[in-house]
């Protein structure tokens, strides 16, 4: 095995490099013979949605996930929703949690800031020996593994010990092994990619010692100790301007430890702004955000932690802009849609509109039966009983007929407003007679096109709202960053574990293509900016 490695700084492109470099090898060896790996399901998907039709999807995913396929049979896993309820049911003196999202770290190893399972996971993932474990954590194992045993399931860390101690090379005998953000593993991680790569031609690996910020499920800076036979450094920037740059560099710099190399910006100045906004309230920036979108740029919102934005939220609701988070499926941070899957309100708004809209539309006035049936389905107490029955029965009715039955199933007003052509007085009777789990949503999307008109709901957000992990790998051409911390990272910050926080904010930093909006702290539990 011939192992090499990519460092890139951000914005220099490691996921094009490592792109580029799976294109050869699958015409060297063929596209069943290349693996390619990371640690995250957000880097793994943007590394497969560039390798789309080059190599099989069972190819491209994280660690966790290529090792529980190469075990080769199907095990429960222990910390899916029912079983978790289950242990947490018959073990109530252990603290067990699904959310894996960081909200600070785990402070010092142990349960505090956590649960018993993140813990028992840390110490795994670093490979920490048991004697080295503290006692509580060593109690929560003995009752989680022989309830694993009961139950014949697996939890994630299973997945990699068992590759790791059944398999002498991957299954699908590769000749390449390629690690998208190498900087993310663990230990664990890390020692199962090395052992599937002794059986193969070359590892490739890229990443970035100064973006390790999973430290608390493990991820090791000092795998970058470890010998590689050829290192390339990525040194260009296609992403960060100079005055970002600068700061960001004087930021990372409090790290006297990391290892440092060349790293220059692109060519461009960019600027870095402070403000004296909180989290707490982020009305004064709303003018500069709609702003920004009016001009066609990217903006980006982030903290720490998630519940530091939760007024963000609101803001941005209250003000009608559309926002998202593409990189976290979650309905709270995407209220438009998750990636390319709308959400159902959205959907329902956009067939009742569809006719006030669109020009082209030879029954310009009128909807097809799917259209109406969609936007009806969403509205409460509007039709005459029974009435929706027809419209079930009829899926080949045409749109004439469809209005024609509309206006028999309505009230003479309902139906004049629902048929107005005006958009904005549509939408309004539209969104008044919503069932009642959608109210709040409909006020939402209606305070949307009052401020961007109903082209809005058929775009992409173009700002984003979310922690600063849920955003590694991303970039925005402005980005709002909040210097706050949760008490467990303000514990981490007076410890020699503090450089995992500087790092954090590194990433936050280096997100910005134009401008860095650097915000004032809510309180003294935040960082203190360069």
């Amino acid at each position: 095995m011939r192992y090499c490695r990519y460092i890139g700084p951000p914005g220099t492109g490691k996921t094009a490099h490592l792109q580029r470099q799976v294109e050869v090898d699958v015409d060297r060896y063929g596209p069943d013979r290349v693996l390619v790996c990371s640690h995250t399901r957000a880097a793994a998907r943007e590394i497969a949605s560039r390798l789309k039709g080059v190599i099989p999807d069972g190819n491209v995913g994280t660690m966790h996930s290529i090792a529980y396929r190469s075990l080769g049979e199907y095990y429960p896993l222990a910390q899916d929703g029912d079983l978790l309820k289950q242990f947490a049911a018959t073990h109530p003196q252990w603290r067990v949690s699904q959310n894996q999202d960081w909200d600070g770290g785990l402070g010092a190893i142990g349960v505090d800031g956590g649960t018993h399972l993140e813990a028992y996971s840390l110490y795994r993932s670093v490979m920490a020996p048991r004697e080295l474990w503290v006692p509580e954590v060593l109690g929560f194992a003995e009752d989680w593994e022989r309830f694993k045993s009961d139950t014949g399931a697996i939890d994630f860390c299973d997945m990699l010990e068992l590759a790791l101690t059944q398999q002498r090379a991957h299954p699908r005998i590769p000749q390449v092994i390629v690690c998208d953000e190498l900087q993310d593993l663990s230990r664990l991680q890390y020692k199962l990619l090395m052992h599937w790569g002794r059986y193969t031609r070359r590892v490739v690996a890229a990443g970035d010692q100064d973006q390790t910020i999973y430290g608390f499920a493990g991820a090791d800076p000092k795998i970058w100790d470890e010998h590689a036979d050829d290192e390339i450094i990525l040194t260009k920037s296609w992403r960060v301007p100079s005055a970002i740059h600068s700061a960001a560099m004087r930021w990372v710099s409090q790290i006297t430890s990391r290892r440092k190399v060349e790293y220059s910006p692109r060519d461009a100045v960019g600027t870095v702004e402070y403000s004296p906004v909180t989290h707490e309230d982020i009305t004064p920036l709303m003018d500069d955000i709609v702003t920004e979108m009016r001009n066609g740029r990217t903006v980006m919102i982030m903290a720490s932690c998630q519940y530091m934005l939760t007024h963000t939220l609101e803001t941005l609701r209250d003000y009608g802009i559309p926002y998202a988070n593409p990189w976290r499926r979650d309905p709270v941070w995407n209220p438009l849609g998750c990636e390319s899957e709308t959400s159902e309100l959205v959907k329902a708004v956009n067939a009742f509109l569809k006719p006030q809209h669109d020009a082209h539309n030879e029954c310009r006035g009128l909807w097809s039966h799917d259209q109406l049936s969609l936007w009806s389905s969403v509205l409460a107490r509007v039709f005459r009983r029974g009435a929706k029955a027809w419209l079930s029965q009829n899926a080949g009715a045409s749109p004439f007929d469809l209005f024609l039955w509309l206006a028999d199933a309505m009230s003479h007003n309902d139906f004049r407003a629902a048929t107005s052509l005006d958009a904005r007085l549509a939408l309004n009777w539209f969104c008044e007679n919503v069932a009642t789990r959608y109210t709040a949503k409909a006020e939402y999307l209606k305070r949307i096109v009052d401020r961007f008109g109903v082209e809005a709901l058929q775009t992409k957000p173009t700002v984003f709202c979310g922690t600063i992990h849920s955003f590694k790998g991303a970039e925005a051409d402005v980005v709002v960053l909040f210097p706050d911390l949760s008490m467990a990272a303000w514990n981490e910050l007076l410890t020699p574990r503090r450089d995992a926080i500087v790092r954090l904010f590194y990433v936050g930093m280096t997100r910005a293509k134009e401008r860095l909006v650097l915000c004032a702290p809510q309180h003294w539990c935040a960082v203190v900016w360069p």
